[in-house]
């Protein structure tokens, strides 16, 4: 504890030093805090999921394609209270074309039932079903973009290669943790019925989502949905929701991972920083041997 003291008030003597330390430690700090919260907001969506929805993917990978016809199949399963499907478009902005965000093509007619939680104005919701380059996006992407009602928006496919024209009619609002505020969703039949889309990609699909009656019936039924379609030739895996949020992050699972050990990397900098400081600081504190000496011989007494 004493030389816990003397580094303290030796900080007065090195103010240089001591701004430096703490200006580091702030940095380290802020760093540590700002990808936390990159991971966290990632893992969010799971954490939260909703617990009466089950979504069906291929078995294979989340990236092939079902069949549309799948979907009235699914549709008629006892238990199931509605369903909807959806295709990963991943499109891109032209100008800021870094800035990632979710491009979703979406059925007009039922993506907004079972997703109730991306709150959408009746009127809106209409003008969505009636053009058929509509797109409904979430209000924190309309913030960062400046999109308002009725604004043309063109998106660079990757996927599907080309400029895509797309007219703003509905702004939706999160009820929900596990909605991502910063999704671009659009209607698929503009996508299906693409000119340059091949014919082996029409009526296809990306994953199924439905909501059930009774969430505590949802492993049965991610079963039950599984069996119709083991003859087919392609077969599918269902499963609730958060364990699809949680398999969709399973593709960026080494950037979290990476993003995690660097986090803990700043935290142990951080306390090196502090050590050495401290440590410095007692040596500075601590008088040397020869000056107890000298002060000995001068005024018969040692001060150390």
């Amino acid at each position: 504890m004493k030389w816990v003291l003397l580094a303290l008030r030796n900080l007065r003597h090195q103010r240089g030093r001591t701004a430096l330390t703490l200006l580091g430690v702030a940095v380290a700090v802020i760093t540590f805090t700002a990808l936390r919260t990159v991971v966290g907001s990632w893992l969010s969506a799971a954490e939260h999921s909703a617990q009466d929805r089950i979504a069906t993917r291929h078995k294979v990978t989340f990236i092939m394609p079902l069949p549309l016809r799948y979907m009235e199949r699914v549709r008629a399963v006892p238990g199931v209270k509605s369903a909807t499907f959806a295709n990963w478009f991943g499109g891109k902005h032209p100008v800021p074309d870094k800035e990632f965000f979710a491009t979703i093509a979406v059925d007009k007619d039922s993506f907004f039932g079972v997703y109730d939680d991306m709150a959408l104005p009746p009127e809106q919701l209409a003008a969505f079903r009636q053009d058929r380059q509509a797109a409904v996006v979430g209000d924190a992407i309309a913030a960062r973009f400046g999109w308002k009602l009725g604004d043309r928006v063109t998106l660079r496919g990757t996927i599907f290669p080309g400029s895509w024209q797309f007219t703003v009619r509905g702004i939706y609002q999160a009820t929900r943790k596990a909605v991502d505020r910063s999704t671009f969703v659009f209607r698929w039949d503009y996508l299906n019925d693409w000119p340059g889309l091949l014919p082996a990609q029409r009526d296809q699909l990306g994953w199924m989502v439905c909501r059930v009656s009774d969430p505590r019936r949802s492993a049965t039924l991610s079963q039950q949905i599984d069996r119709m379609f083991e003859s087919e030739e392609q077969q599918t895996v269902t499963m609730s929701e958060r364990e699809m949020n949680t398999s969709f992050l399973g593709m960026f699972g080494a950037v979290l991972g990476a993003i995690d050990l660097v986090s803990v990397v700043i935290i142990l900098i951080m306390a090196l920083i502090l050590g050495n400081t401290i440590a410095m600081g007692c040596a500075s504190a601590r008088p040397s041997s020869a000056c107890c000496e000298r002060s000995a011989s001068r005024r018969g007494a040692s001060r150390c």
